[in-house]
């Protein structure tokens, strides 16, 4: 578990890094242009003879961590596309010990790995000139697929979907193509840390006395969001419950989000975690989950957590998911957020969220996967590259 530090906020980090995020991602179409060219002129990629994941930020690497945990280390690669955003990712990878590669590099040698995986619709997988995959597995993650019919999942060979609703939308669109169901592997380890949840508290150097609030704020961009809004009151009611704060990886990096987590992180009572061992860990502490627009919504939904939304003004963003939870669901704003105190000791003003709650559980994401999805994808993706290898 990395907690978050004052080293994130250097001006190296915070500007030099989106000028080289910039300058990279100029770098990387220039190669992909190149490699094209070479393509359409009869040039054949040269096979890397491994699984490719392309992890395009850190929110990426989160859906892949428990696949990586059931295949050898020399079986794949970590092909990363920037560091610009997120300065310390390669580090991060590095830290886990795995190899990595990067897209310019590749695109610049005309490599292609045999098999790969991604969850994101990325420039480097098409039908048409170089992809640096050959055959594809698209890891269809809520968020991220509201439009199933898209020129991304037109190159995918193989579908990962977490539960019958996805199932069905696909195979409407894409009959032909086959489909893993592997639930929510983002949280395998859910069950073993709900068994020890007092442990990861003390780890997290939480209060045993006070309940526990998980602060899971969305990515906001230039726009005011969650952080800027809420972050000064939430501050002062640690004296009440504890506040664990995981902000999105990008918000560490970009204005005006990064200047108020510098200022949560040196007040230093509300804990600001940069990487935890496993995601499943905050989820299974949380006596309730504080979140806004985005994904967290879904672990919620997957681990059982009570939901209190923050309102960050952006109604036209608002998912039909949502949509269906709110009606049911405590929303704050910047003037009813000391709310949140009462909240956290009631557990009755959760009564009419649960059941909704429990029965998209059952909806979205598929029984008997429980603990299983890593293992089940990382076993599909060893199946195909050793049938694309002609094995």
């Amino acid at each position: 578990m990395r907690e978050a530090d004052l080293s994130l906020f250097t001006e190296e980090t915070l500007t030099q890094g989106w000028n080289r995020a910039r300058i990279y991602e100029q770098q990387m179409r220039l190669a992909v242009a190149r490699a094209d060219e070479r393509v359409a002129q009869g040039e054949k990629p040269q096979p890397i003879a491994k699984i490719g994941f392309l992890v395009h930020r850190r929110t990426c690497a989160m859906h892949f961590m428990t696949t990586w945990q059931h295949l050898p280390k020399d079986s794949f690669d970590i092909v990363l596309f920037d560091d610009g955003y997120e300065p310390d990712l390669f580090e991060f990878i590095a830290e886990l010990g795995l190899s990595v590669a990067f897209c310019e590099d590749l695109a610049n040698g005309l490599f292609q790995y045999v098999s790969g995986i991604s969850h994101r619709d990325l420039p480097v997988c098409k039908r048409q000139g170089y992809s640096m995959v050959g055959d594809l597995t698209r890891l269809l993650s809520y968020g991220f697929s509201k439009s199933r019919a898209c020129p991304f999942n037109d190159t995918a060979a193989q579908f990962i979907v977490q539960g019958d609703e996805q199932v069905a939308q696909y195979r409407g669109d894409y009959p032909d193509t086959p489909q893993l169901v592997a639930g929510y592997a983002r949280l395998d380890g859910l069950a073993a840390c709900q068994a020890d949840k007092e442990a990861i508290k003390a780890k997290y150097r939480l209060d045993p006395a006070k309940p526990v609030v998980v602060w899971m704020p969305t990515h906001s961009g230039p726009l005011t969001g969650a952080i800027t809004l809420y972050s000064r009151a939430l501050m002062a009611m640690t004296p009440h419950i504890n506040i664990l704060l995981k902000p999105h990886p990008e918000s560490f990096h970009e204005p005006p989000d990064c200047h108020y987590l510098r200022a949560l992180v040196e007040d230093g009572n509300l804990r600001v975690i940069r990487d935890p061992d496993d995601e499943a860990e905050i989820f299974a502490i949380a006596d309730i989950v504080l979140t806004d627009l985005g994904g967290t919504l879904f672990g919620a939904i997957y681990a059982g957590n009570d939901v209190v939304v923050t309102d960050v003004g952006r109604p036209d963003e608002i998912s039909a998911l949502e949509r269906e939870i709110w009606p049911h669901t405590p929303i704050l704003t910047p003037d009813t957020i000391g709310e949140l105190v009462r909240l956290a000791s009631d557990p009755g003003a959760f009564a009419a969220q649960r059941p909704v709650m429990d029965s998209l559980r059952q909806r979205l994401f598929a029984a008997g996967t429980e603990g299983q999805g890593g293992r089940l994808i990382a076993e599909m993706l060893q199946r195909r590259f050793a049938a694309a290898m002609g094995r």
